[in-house]
């Protein structure tokens, strides 16, 4: 058997509006101040619409040109997933 003593990261809570206005700004619990983060807004196909680098303890917003409908917000740390939600960005 093998075993593991590393732990996978805890998932994240982010007070974000749903439906979402970019450029208002929005918190996610749970994130060590100062470390990064990878914030990435794909379409329902999984393809990156925006993709920016946050820094924990601080708030974030989505760029202001994104286009009105669906999308996934994703958060990751390194290479494990921290948080992901369906969110419809509005004008």
């Amino acid at each position: 058997t093998i075993s593991s003593t590393a732990e996978a990261p805890v998932r994240i809570d982010c007070r974000i509006p749903n439906p979402h206005t970019p450029g208002i700004p929005f918190f996610c619990e749970q994130l060590e101040a100062g470390q990064t983060y990878q914030l990435v807004l794909s379409d329902l196909l999984g393809r990156p619409v925006s993709s920016q680098q946050v820094s924990g303890g601080a708030e974030w917003t989505l760029p202001i040109n994104a286009s009105a409908g669906m999308y996934v917000l994703s958060i990751r740390e390194g290479h494990h997933l921290r948080f992901a939600q369906k969110i419809v960005l509005i004008p």
